[in-house]
């Protein structure tokens, strides 16, 4: 309870700070709180926000990208983005966020992840 109840206030936030803010500062202030993102509420709450609004999310996923090629997302940032991405219809750039997935989850040796 208190995961959904934490999950929901961050996605709150992020979607606050994105509309109240523009320009890089709030982009870089989102893609550090999806670095932080944990719990499966939390992830699908964000990640309905960004496909409800494409022109924030193609965005975010392009001011994310040099982040993701340097493998400095966490995992759950990378899968959130990289389904953003593949909903979109953009299936290269769903490639390098999923692909940051693969690496992290191979790094853990995780059959979960």
């Amino acid at each position: 309870m208190a995961r959904k109840c934490l999950g929901l206030v961050l996605a709150f936030t992020i979607s606050l700070t994105t509309s109240v803010r523009g320009g890089e500062d709030a982009l870089k202030k989102e893609l550090a709180e999806l670095n932080l993102l944990t719990g499966n509420e939390s992830m699908r709450g964000v990640l309905k926000r960004l496909t409800d609004n494409p022109k924030h999310a193609k965005a975010l996923l392009a001011y994310a990208q040099p982040a993701a090629k340097k493998k400095e997302l966490s995992y759950n940032a990378g899968l959130v983005l990289g389904l953003t991405a593949a909903d979109a219809k953009d299936l290269k750039t769903a490639e390098i966020f999923l692909r940051v997935c693969m690496d992290k989850a191979a790094k853990l040796q995780s059959l979960e992840k």
